[in-house]
């Protein structure tokens, strides 16, 4: 019971330190960006849900005031390669941080206190599930848009060869097309439309997926393309084929990579299990009595 009170009274000087943090470098609401305070689209039904939702939307302003801007760009940064999941923005994922850093905290403080230190190391793991989350939602979508990719690049190479102009079949493709590519090509083609240079605007699109390596490929060969005056279905179709090629190689190297873990997981758990099993067979067989010896 007293490492319970003890550890709830953490948890409050933890929220008062936010809070004071705030108080002292007081800067405005309106100095933060915009799309951080802006509100997520949706609201969750589920109980839990709505409770990380409501520790989020109380937590993240003063979490957000408390830390820099290096901090906040770095989060943006994060957040943009991963897709903005679930509409979440610097401040929700702010508070999101403080919500399980403080769930963390109780943790460690519980167990410390109960004479259990290693098993309070829990607590470091809960508090690092928020950028385990994120780290994870970055690989799949990386992952997502390099498979993506080539058949991408096959549509909109038919569509130049029809006849159509680059932008408005990219925009046609887009429209029928369906996944994180799709929607990182939509945010391009926004920045097309208010005014962006077509460079600016790939390069963004480049810089938004560094994990992807076929991204920044085909920026390239647009971006070249369009100095050069190449034709472009030809370029795409050609990138395709590459990017396929390079996309078989990938997945040999994971298999070859994969084999030695495999025959070590066999070696270290399978084959002990099975001689176990033999040996408590054969004894349970026998009807050999151990207490003879």
């Amino acid at each position: 019971m007293t490492a319970l009170l003890v550890a709830v009274c953490a948890l409050a000087c933890y929220v008062l330190a936010l809070r004071g943090l705030r108080m002292a470098r007081s800067q405005p609401q309106t100095s933060l960006d915009g799309l951080d305070l802006a509100a997520a689209t949706g609201r969750p039904t589920a109980l839990l849900p709505r409770l990380l939702a409501g520790l989020d939307s109380r937590l993240g302003p003063i979490a957000v005031s408390a830390l820099g801007p290096t901090w906040r760009s770095r989060i943006r940064r994060r957040l943009e390669v991963a897709g903005s999941p679930g509409g979440m923005t610097v401040t929700r994922f702010a508070g999101r941080q403080a919500t399980f850093g403080l769930a963390g905290l109780v943790v460690l403080l519980y167990f410390g206190l109960q004479g259990s230190p290693l098993t309070g190391l829990l607590g470091l793991l809960v508090a690092a599930i928020p950028e385990v989350q994120l780290y994870s939602r970055i690989q799949i979508r990386q992952q997502q848009i390099e498979a993506e990719l080539p058949d991408f690049l096959d549509l909109l190479a038919v569509t130049v060869s029809a006849g159509v102009s680059f932008r408005p079949a990219l925009g046609r493709v887009v429209r029928t097309a369906r996944g994180a590519l799709s929607e990182e090509t939509q945010l391009t083609l926004r920045q097309l439309d208010y005014g962006v240079s077509r460079r600016e605007a790939f390069s963004a699109l480049r810089d938004r997926n560094p994990g992807a390596k076929t991204m920044a490929m085909f920026v390239t060969a647009i971006l070249q393309a369009e100095e050069l005056g190449a034709p472009l279905s030809d370029t795409l179709q050609q990138l395709s084929g590459d990017m396929r090629r390079e996309f078989s190689q990938n997945a040999r190297r994971r298999a070859a990579r994969a084999t030695p873990r495999v025959s070590l997981i066999i070696t270290m758990i399978m084959v002990p299990g099975v001689v176990l099993l033999v040996v408590v067979a054969l004894y349970l067989g026998s009807g050999f009595d151990l207490g003879q010896l």
